[in-house]
């Protein structure tokens, strides 16, 4: 997985352009979310348990949101070895490919042999 900073240095805009709206919407989002939140534990319980509801209630989400942090990055981490894991395939396709190539240019190359003979022979 490519960081930001390794994507900063290879000059990877398009990624770091994509962070930066992904980060803001985020942000966003958390705002609105920040807003219900209090809403709702102002709207069901008294000003005394309040303040306890609310740090029950940023626990929680905190706990969602590391979960979702946590599954967005493994599936980029299974993304990302299963690429390699085509690229490998792939290129020993390629290496496959390219030995019976070699070993078809040989028997070509014999059959030609045989054939100038038979042709001298005649």
């Amino acid at each position: 997985m490519v960081s930001v900073q390794e994507s900063a240095e290879k000059g990877d805009f398009k990624l770091l352009f994509m962070t930066a709206i992904i980060t803001s919407m985020v942000f966003v989002v958390g705002l609105f979310w920040n807003d219900a939140m209090k809403s709702f534990i102002e709207s069901f319980l008294p000003a005394t348990d309040a303040v306890s509801a609310k740090f029950a209630a940023a626990l929680v989400v905190t706990t969602l949101a590391g979960f979702g942090i946590f599954l967005m990055y493994r599936s980029m981490k299974l993304a990302e070895v299963a690429k390699k894991e085509i690229t490998t395939q792939t290129l020993r396709v390629m290496k496959e490919f390219d030995k019976r190539r070699k070993e078809m240019e040989k028997r070509q190359k014999k059959l030609d042999r045989i054939l100038e003979r038979t042709a001298r022979n005649i």
